[in-house]
């Protein structure tokens, strides 16, 4: 399974732009959106135009903890439980199909 961590932090609209690029995926994943303290009202929009979408797990740090840290928050809980991590910054918009097809090749290219 994919997990795909989103480190926010004052990105708005492109967050947005983002979130809707990943979740036209059909591909089944985990979604998680770590805010770093958004004041720009990010979590609202996302809030607002994704909130009934179940794959985004929403983490509100209340600071800017950095990119690392916030991605660290979610690898510590996610363990092995997980084939693949792509970590994505909110300005990236992901084409259709990318998903599947960089699972594939990953898929028959193991390591």
């Amino acid at each position: 399974m994919l997990t795909i961590i989103i480190v926010n932090y004052n990105a708005g609209e492109l967050l947005c732009r983002c979130l809707a690029s990943v979740l036209s995926s059909p591909l089944e994943m985990q979604l998680f959106l770590v805010d770093n303290g958004s004041t720009d009202g990010s979590l609202q929009q996302v809030r607002q135009r994704f909130g009934s979408e179940s794959r985004v797990t929403i983490i509100e740090n209340g600071a800017n903890l950095g990119f690392a840290r916030a991605n660290n928050i979610v690898l510590r809980q996610l363990g092995l439980r997980c084939t693949y991590v792509l970590l994505l910054n909110p300005d990236c918009l992901v084409p259709p199909a990318t998903l599947d097809r960089m699972i594939t090749f990953m898929d028959s290219h193991p390591l």
